[in-house]
């Protein structure tokens, strides 16, 4: 038995939290298993405490490492090809990284949002629009814990700035403690930004345990029917229709779509695809060596076809109409065949051609 949180969304009593701002990290798989799903990549080293993704092509790239401190990043989104990059704290709520990450599954918009347009995002719930003495706006939540705004880019842009986003306690002596930082580098696409904007202000409960919140005295936590086994079923359905949609934008990798990792809480992973997917190529990824076999794989009552003999040795064909692999089974490998059985019959040359 291994002991992990990552048996918590099953294990604990789930309250209704309020505000969902103020609720802590969550369980990242919200994030990280909708991208696999999507067809993300992982490189992440087994051996090391961190989550490495990349998006189908490898444009943008996921690096989630915990940090000691709140003022660290634990989630980095990179996109090598736009330049672009965006920061989250570790008390970040998924649900709110989550509609930036699942708007990066999405086709882009046409018409991404303007800038007027993310600010009614975040001022259509009741949060107040303010302005700093440099003249930037900002919206303030009711409890003026949380603020997001834009801020001009380096090269002095208005219409693609930096938007920060930050939740920060006031600690009684004019100063302020931060919680959780949100930072959007000048040139993040707009839609991503109102994804996020949109789950921030959004006025609907997550659901947490009772321990281990970052501010329990400024959440108000009720009791709920809502509890581990619904919260794991509705994550599978989330899953699904991700793996539709990346079948319908990618038909040529339909069987390519990314797949929840193997964790250790089965409820929160789906259930395998019918075929298996072939192992990822590239200098990144370590590749699972396949199993090869020289037997016959066929039903016991269907005999054998002959061997087959080629310059690398004399090999056995696989049933192919009867193997559950099916078309993905790799041919047996060079060191495969020269180590299989000789059949009577075959010839003896190696170098025989048939």
């Amino acid at each position: 038995m291994f002991f992990t949180d990552a048996n918590k969304p099953l294990n604990t009593v789930q309250y209704a939290t309020t505000p969902r701002y103020l609720a802590g990290g969550g369980d990242p798989r919200r994030i990280t298993e909708v991208l696999r799903a999507a067809g993300w990549t992982s490189h992440s080293d087994p051996a090391y405490p961190h989550v490495l993704l990349a998006s189908p092509g490898m444009a943008v790239r996921l690096t989630l490492e915990p940090a000691p401190d709140a003022y660290s990043a634990w989630w980095r989104f990179h996109d090598h090809a736009g330049g672009w990059y965006a920061h989250f704290g570790g008390h970040t709520p998924v649900e709110i990284i989550a509609g930036f990450s699942d708007a990066l599954t999405r086709p882009a918009p046409q018409k991404p949002p303007s800038l007027p347009e993310i600010r009614d995002v975040l001022v259509s719930t009741g949060w107040s629009r303010s302005y700093d003495r440099k003249g930037i706006e900002s919206a303030h939540s009711p409890d003026r814990y949380v603020r997001m705004g834009p801020h001009p880019g380096l090269d002095g842009q208005e219409d693609w700035p930096t938007w920060c986003a930050e939740a920060a306690l006031t600690t009684g002596l004019g100063g302020h403690e931060r919680l959780w930082q949100a930072w959007f580098s000048h040139g993040t696409p707009t839609h991503l930004v109102a994804g996020f904007a949109a789950q921030l202000v959004a006025p609907g409960p997550v659901y947490r345990g009772s321990y281990g919140l970052p501010c329990s005295w400024l959440v108000a936590q009720e009791p709920t029917a809502v509890q581990g086994e619904q919260l794991a079923a509705e994550h599978r359905q989330r899953l699904k229709a991700v793996r539709a949609s990346a079948r319908t934008q990618r038909p040529h990798r339909t069987h390519a779509a990314g797949r929840a990792s193997p964790g250790i809480c089965p409820a929160l992973n789906p259930t395998p695809h019918a075929l298996p997917v072939p192992a990822p190529e590239g200098p990144l990824l370590s590749s699972t060596p396949q199993p090869t076999s020289s037997s016959w794989t066929g039903s016991p009552s269907t005999p054998a076809p002959p061997p087959t003999s080629s310059r690398h040795g004399t090999t056995t064909p696989t049933n192919t109409s009867t193997n559950k692999a099916g078309p993905w089974t790799r041919p047996p490998t060079a060191a495969a065949s020269a180590g299989a059985t000789r059949t009577p019959g075959a010839p003896s040359n190696p170098s025989a051609r048939t």
